[in-house]
């Protein structure tokens, strides 16, 4: 039996009158709209028990009460004690889904934190190890979420793959890592992934000096750095890190950042692609072709009398192009609203219109460029 009812049945009885019941059903109502829209902060606000039985005549309930029978009055006993043990029980409930809910936050804070000096901070491991790989390598396969990535060159003839392991809010950060660091080698292919985002995975990766198939890394919250390698296809995606390259020789190079620089020094190359969000590019190697494209950064290239096109396009940013002196020049420069700021010795003067600003200089060596700035200015000069 609800309150309601129990109400109901008191008035029903005559232990309340009709006004009595009317007002204490009222009052009801009222609370219980107030609990149903209330939300967890303030489900018991505007509670008030010291008004709930406001306009009750409790002096004519006591007169009634006592002119019942015996057992009338230890019905209405039963009734009250069954109505205060419900109320208890839902207290209880709720006290326990309370507890229950603190034991639960109790214990994620638990696992992931720790308290130190004042504070919470997350619990950290560090681990570091080294693996070496027999076999003939000719392609790697990396992939992470979060840390460096280093290639060099080995001083003998194995490869080896040094870690250094940060991992955070584990119990057992030995068998974590064993559950999540991957590392294969199958039929010349050297696969390196980790997956998860509780392990910041630094690692170095020393290679024999040889010629190489292939490198992919795509990794996410590090930087990447090659140097001193030989490989025939290289692609590298990273975010939130700058990307190097240091005497990389390569038939194709794709190389990509996001909230990052891009530098890519000395080295060979016959087709150079590079992009970068949020980041400058800057290039100093020799290649025949490149593609190089930012947003929101500065490109800066040198290219060499081994270039036989260059393409770079920006966005918000400027571009500068020192060009060897001996070259022939072909091509376009153009920008919407930076400005043109030319060194070059041209056959023509300079001649700004619709189209941007041609290019044209006789010579052996001829480099054809593709030269583009939205809202930057477009540096060209003869390199010393």
């Amino acid at each position: 039996m609800n309150k309601k009812e129990r109400i109901l049945d008191l008035m029903r009885r005559g232990v309340i009158s009709n006004e009595e019941a009317i007002e204490l059903l009222e009052n009801l109502e009222n609370k219980n709209k107030e609990v149903n829209t209330a939300g967890t902060e303030d489900i018991f606000s505007g509670f008030d028990p010291s008004t709930f039985f406001d306009g009750a005549d409790f002096d004519k309930i006591n007169d009634e009460y006592s002119s019942k029978s015996e057992e009338d009055k230890k019905k209405i006993e039963k009734e009250a004690a069954d109505f205060a043990d419900t109320l208890g029980e839902a207290f209880k409930g709720f006290v326990g889904w309370g507890n229950e809910l603190f034991d639960n936050v109790k214990s994620k804070v638990d696992d992931n934190f720790e308290w130190k000096g004042g504070t919470f901070k997350v619990k950290t491991t560090k681990k570091s190890e080294s693996r070496t790989i027999d076999k003939d390598i000719r392609a790697i396969n990396i992939a992470s979420q979060t840390g460096d990535v280093e290639i060099v060159k080995s001083s003998d003839d194995k490869v080896k793959i040094d870690f250094d392991f940060e991992v955070f809010g584990v119990d057992d950060p030995e068998k974590f890592i064993e559950e999540n660091v991957t590392v294969t080698d199958d039929a010349g292919i050297l696969d390196i992934n980790i997956p998860s985002k509780r392990i910041s995975a630094d690692m170095v990766i020393s290679l024999p000096a040889k010629r190489y198939d292939s490198l992919t890394i795509n990794t996410i919250n590090g930087e990447v750095s090659i140097s001193s390698s030989i490989i025939d296809y290289v692609r590298v995606s990273t975010i939130n890190g700058d990307l190097d390259t240091d005497d990389l020789s390569s038939s194709i190079a794709e190389l990509t950042t996001k909230n990052g620089d891009l530098k890519v020094t000395d080295g060979n190359f016959t087709d150079l692609k590079a992009s970068t969000i949020n980041g400058d590019i800057r290039v100093n190697a020799d290649f025949e072709t490149s593609d190089i494209s930012s947003v929101n950064g500065a490109i800066r290239m040198t290219p060499t009398l081994k270039a036989k096109k260059v393409t770079a396009k920006n966005v918000n940013g400027d571009i500068k192009m020192s060009v060897p002196s001996k070259a022939g020049i072909t091509g376009l420069a153009k920008t919407s609203f930076g400005n043109y700021k030319t060194r070059l010795e041209l056959d023509n003067p300079v001649d700004i219109g619709k189209s941007g600003v041609a290019l044209v200089r006789k010579g052996d060596d001829v480099i054809t460029f593709d030269i583009e700035s939205k809202m930057g200015s477009i540096w060209l000069k003869d390199a010393e």
